[in-house]
């Protein structure tokens, strides 16, 4: 019986294929597939990036069977990228998979270290997180975030991030008086482009520091908007 034969096997028996199996699938695809063969870390990059959002929309519909399916396909980059990996650099997905355990258990000290285990708030835990990754890496607390994130989620994680390291930007009783200083002036300021455009910025940013201070993702709540009006036109 050949290797397919023997995983329709195990499918019809409703056995579940291992984590070891699938990593032995993609060695087998890598040396047989001409399209797996071909791909590259620079290659897979846009295409893990439309993943990503295929999975976001998937989860905003709340299609199960398709956010199952956009999990695996991320899975499967992250098997081929690991794959390369292994081949140009000698480490292999168990390195990666020790060393994020690693870095997990170093992160949550409140969870495995019995000295400093205590109940936390969320906010707590990400300070916490915050400040061991900053004494890792010794970079700026901002350094973590891609230039190249849509910009109203770079907005949410720079806000985050500084929260997180005891930065206030904007006391949250403030925000909504401040906003409305900001309308008042937009309609002064209506024909200047230019002021118009810094006032709505800081508009925007405002709104997305007030979401923050009430756990709301500013992202999610204007895809679910987004999402209202398609559906209505």
């Amino acid at each position: 019986m050949n290797n397919s034969s023997s995983f329709l096997k195990h499918a019809k028996k409703n056995q579940r294929i291992t984590f070891d199996t699938l990593v032995d699938i993609i060695q087998v695809l890598r040396k047989k597939c001409p399209w797996d063969k071909s791909q590259t870390l620079e290659s897979i990059r846009t295409l893990t990036i439309e993943e990503v959002f295929e999975l976001s929309e998937a989860i905003l519909q709340k299609d199960l069977p398709s956010i199952k399916e956009e999990i695996g396909d991320l899975l499967l980059h992250v098997l081929l990228y690991a794959k390369i990996l292994e081949e140009k650099e000698g480490f292999n997905i168990y390195d990666i998979i020790s060393s994020l355990s690693q870095k997990l258990i170093r992160r949550h000290p409140h969870i495995y270290d019995q000295a400093t285990a205590k109940t936390k708030n969320i906010l707590t835990a990400k300070r916490q997180w915050e400040k061991i990754k900053k004494k890792e890496k010794n970079t700026g607390i901002l350094s973590g975030i891609p230039q190249s994130l849509p910009t109203l989620i770079q907005s949410y994680r720079i806000q985050e991030k500084l929260l997180a390291n005891d930065i206030a930007l904007e006391d949250k009783k403030n925000i909504l008086p401040d906003l409305q200083t900001l309308l008042l002036s937009i309609k002064e300021k209506k024909n200047d482009k230019e002021i118009l455009e810094k006032k709505l910025g800081k508009m925007l940013f405002l709104i997305t520091h007030y979401a923050l201070y009430h756990e709301i993702n500013p992202d999610n709540a204007l895809a679910k908007i987004n999402k209202k009006h398609m559906e209505k036109f």
